[in-house]
Order: structure tokens, then sequence, then C-alpha cells
């Protein structure tokens, strides 16, 4: 059973199997879950303490290379499963 899904990766529409299509929703929903908790953490515990200028500091950079890390996480077995689709080309598999 071929069970395909097309889904927006990198601007481009591409057919994925549908476990790939449902483990990218179900992680979406568990960090936008996740982001929800934290944002509730952080202002309940403006009321309980007081924060030092640590705890406080936003880290832009930090958080775009844990996301990065994430994404190129999920690209690998993506190019691996759309060269097993297609011919895949050396510019297919090369580091993005």
């Amino acid at each position: 059973m071929n069970d395909n899904v097309v889904i927006v990766y990198n601007g481009e529409q591409v057919s994925v199997p549908k476990e790939v299509a449902d483990f990218l929703e179900q992680d979406r929903k568990r960090e936008q879950a996740q982001e929800k908790q934290d944002a509730r953490h952080l202002s309940k515990s403006e009321f309980e303490t007081v924060l030092s200028g640590l705890e406080c500091v936003k880290r832009p950079a930090e958080d775009a290379v844990l996301r990065n890390l994430r994404l190129e996480n999920l690209r690998e077995p993506l190019r691996n499963w759309m060269c097993k689709v297609k011919t895949c080309s050396p510019s297919d598999t090369a580091m993005r």
C-alpha cells in the first residue's frame, strides 16, 4: 500500500510517505505545546521569583542552531527517500 501525502518542504511540494507527514505534524504540535508550556512557566515565574539577567536573555543564535539541527536530521532521510523514488543525481544528495 503506497499512501503518500504532499507536503511543502523547502518551498517545494514533495510527496512523502504518510508516516513521514504524520511524524512532521506530531513534531510541529509537540514543539508548539512546548513553546506554550515555556511561556506559561515564564509568566508564572515572573510573579514567584526575580530572575537574574542571564535567565531573561533570549538566545536567538542558539535557537536557530537547534532548529537547523532538527531540520537537518529530517532532511537526510527525506533525501534518501526521494532518491529511492526517482533517479538520483549527485546534486540531490549534496549537502545544502
